[in-house]
C-alpha cells in the first residue's frame, strides 16, 4: 500500500492540486505549487517504478508542468520545468558526476536477453541500501521488465512465475574461475525469506586471472546451476537461473564485486564499483541485454 500510495496516489494528487490552483501567481498558487513540486520530486528520484510501470516515472511529471501552464500559462509551465530540473534533474546528473567510475570494475550485462531494471544500485544509501555493509558496498539488484514496463504481474505476488526475472538466464558477468557453487537451497514464496543464508543459492567468480576480486551472483534458482567450482567460464556463457532463494523478498539477481577476502566466501572482503555496458547503474536505470563484446574491449584497455 505505501508503495501503491508514493507511486500513484500521491503523484495524481499532485497533478490534480496544480490544475485546481488559483488564482495564478497569488501566495496559495505558490504554496501549491511548492508542495506539489516538493513532493512529486521525492517518488520520481528514489522510487522504484517497476511496481507501477517504468514510464509512470517521467508522464507524472509531465502532467503536473501541464497542470501548471493550466493554472498560470506558459509562465507557469516554464517555471515548472525549471523547479522539475532543479529537485530532479540536477541531483540525478550530479550523482552521475560523482560516480566512481576511475574505481570501477568492468562487467557485462550477466543476462543473455530482455530489458532490466535497477531496485537497488548506486553510491548514496537513498537509492542503495547495500551501501551500508562494507563487503556490498555498490552492490546491484536487477529486475526484469515485462512488456507493460513493470517487475510482475501485480503488485506483489506469491506466485514466482508472475515474476517476469523467475527463471531468466544469469550469465556469467565477465571471463574468470569459478570458486565456488551453491545449488541446493529452496526457493521461497514471496514474502518468505531465508534469513539463515542470505545469498541462498550463489556462485562466485574469481575475475579474470585477478588473486583476490570475485564476483557474486545470488539469489539463484534451485538446482539450476550450469557450472562447477575449478571451471573456467567466459563473459556471456549461461552458469544458472535466477530464483528466490535466500534472504529475498521477491525473485531478483543480486550481483557484487569484492576484493580480499576468501574465494570461497561472500562476506568477507571490500565491496567495489562496477561498469556494464561502461554504466555506473543507479536505482532506476534500465539496461538491455547485449553482446558482451563491449565489456571485453573495456577489459582490454583496462589492462586485465
Amino acid at each position: 500500500m505505501l508503495v501503491f500510495t508514493m507511486h500513484l496516489i500521491l503523484p495524481a494528487l499532485c497533478v490534480v492540486a496544480m490544475w485546481f490552483s488559483a488564482p495564478a501567481w497569488s501566495v496559495i498558487w505558490w504554496e501549491v505549487f511548492a508542495i506539489t513540486h516538493a513532493l512529486l520530486a521525492w517518488p520520481v528520484y528514489m522510487g522504484n517504478w517497476s511496481w507501477v510501470g517504468t514510464p509512470l516515472r517521467w508522464i507524472f511529471p509531465a502532467a503536473l508542468i501541464a497542470a501548471t501552464y493550466h493554472s498560470a500559462g506558459w509562465p507557469g509551465a516554464a517555471v515548472s520545468v525549471a523547479a522539475i530540473l532543479v529537485l530532479v534533474g540536477f541531483p540525478l546528473t550530479r550523482l552521475r558526476i560523482t560516480a566512481p567510475r576511475a574505481q570501477a570494475i568492468p562487467l557485462s550485462l550477466p543476462f543473455s536477453e530482455g530489458l532490466y531494471y535497477v531496485g537497488q544500485g548506486g553510491h548514496t544509501k537513498l537509492l542503495n541500501h547495500h551501501i551500508l555493509l562494507r563487503q556490498q558496498k555498490y552492490a546491484v539488484d536487477f529486475l526484469r521488465l515485462n512488456e507493460a514496463r513493470t517487475r510482475c504481474l501485480g503488485l506483489y505476488t506469491p506466485h514466482l512465475d508472475r515474476y517476469s526475472i523467475y527463471g531468466a538466464t544469469v550469465a556469467s558477468p565477465c571471463d574468470g574461475e569459478v570458486t565456488h557453487v551453491v545449488d541446493d537451497s529452496p526457493d521461497f514464496i514471496p514474502p518468505q525469506t531465508d534469513r539463515q543464508h542470505p545469498t541462498g543459492n550463489f556462485i562466485l567468480v574469481r575475475y579474470h586471472d585477478s588473486p583476490d576480486m570475485y564476483v557474486l551472483l545470488a539469489h539463484l534458482q534451485q538446482g539450476s546451476a550450469l557450472v562447477r567450482e575449478g571451471e573456467r567460464v567466459q563473459a556471456g556463457q549461461p552458469i544458472a537461473r535466477v530464483g528466490n532463494s535466500g534472504n529475498t523478498t521477491e525473485p531478483h539477481l543480486h550481483i557484487q564485486i569484492k576484493k580480499g577476502g576468501q574465494p570461497d566466501k561472500w562476506g568477507d572482503g571490500e565491496g567495489l564499483p562496477m561498469l556494464f555496458g561502461g554504466r555506473f547503474l543507479i536505482r532506476g536505470d534500465t539496461m538491455r541485454a547485449a553482446n558482451p563484446s563491449a565489456y571485453r574491449e573495456t577489459v582490454s584497455a583496462a589492462g586485465f
